[in-house]
Order: structure tokens, then sequence, then C-alpha cells
């Protein structure tokens, strides 16, 4: 009985003089999970937002392919003409936002790892480290830039799948009539 004792106090105070080295640092860990959340938020939006954005791509060669296979006369196709460049100018604005989108998504990628080389160099330290607080706060910015414009993106991004959305029915409309 006595063994156990004296292992548990061994154990207890290990313990506290592991938590009390990370103390010092523990608020700047702490801002770093936090803005590690946002990110894992960010990515899991994007990832969303990238199925749903390589569904509607898809979609639009599958609707392209059928309006050649109806090899439409001359004079439905000038009817059509506006309909038609407006639903490949849609298409061409989903491309621009997929490229800009995979863009963005490599700084968040750049900013995560960021932040762990940060959290791994407060927790290592058993002192106080102000010197790192100036590269937290730099990153924190830069981060919270990138998500505000992969926000912004995801915005776009449903903008212009409700108009392609809309501007595919109507192409399948002039398809199957």
């Amino acid at each position: 009985m006595h063994f156990f004792f004296e292992k548990f106090i061994f154990i207890l105070i290990t313990a506290s003089i592991f938590s009390c080295q990370n103390k010092n640092n523990l608020k700047q860990i702490n801002k770093i999970n936090l803005l590690e959340e946002k990110i894992e938020n960010t990515l899991e939006l994007e990832a969303q937002k990238n199925k749903r954005l390589n569904h509607v791509l898809n979609l639009s060669k599958q609707t392209l392919y059928e309006l050649e296979k109806q090899r439409l006369d001359s004079m439905t196709i000038k009817l059509i003409y506006f309909e038609y460049r407006e639903y490949l100018n849609s298409i061409n604005k989903l491309l621009e936002i997929q490229a800009k989108s995979k863009e963005i998504n490599k700084d968040i990628k750049i900013n995560k790892q960021q932040f762990i080389d940060l959290k791994s160099d407060y927790k290592n330290s058993n002192n106080r480290r102000k010197d790192l607080d100036i590269y937290l706060k730099s990153e924190e910015i830069i981060t919270n830039y990138t998500i505000n414009k992969m926000l912004k993106i995801h915005n776009l991004t449903d903008i212009f799948i409700n108009r392609f959305d809309s501007l595919n029915q109507e192409i399948k409309t002039i398809i199957h009539d």
C-alpha cells in the first residue's frame, strides 16, 4: 500500500511540474487552438463547396455535350446565342472561382502549418516566449485575412452556381424542345 502511495505522489508531482511548464505560454497556445479550429472549419466548408462546384462543372460538361449532339440549325443557334453565351460565361466564372479557391486553400494550409510550428515552440519552452508573440500576431492577421478571402469566394460560388442552375435549366429546355 505504501508503494502505491509513493507512486501516486510521484505521478502527482510530475504532472504538476509538467502542467506548470506551459503555464507561461498558455494564453498563446489557447489562441493558436482557436485559430486552428477556425482553419479546420474553413477547410471543411471549402471541401463541401468544392464538391458542389465539381458536380456543377461536370453537369455543365454533360449539358454542353448534349447541346453539341443536337446539331441545331443556324436559326435556332441565333435564338439561343444569348443564353448560350451567358451559360459559357457562367461556366468560365465557376472555373475561375475554382482556381482561386485552390490557391487560397494552399495559403490556408500554410497558415495551419505555421500555427503547428508556433504551438510546438510555445509548448516546448519552459519560459515565457515573448519573442514569438509578434509571429503569432502576424499569423493571426494573415490567417483571418485568408479566411475572409475564402468566405468571399464561398459567397461568390453560391451566387454563380445559382446563376448557372437557372441558365442550365434554360439550355436544357432548348435541348429537349
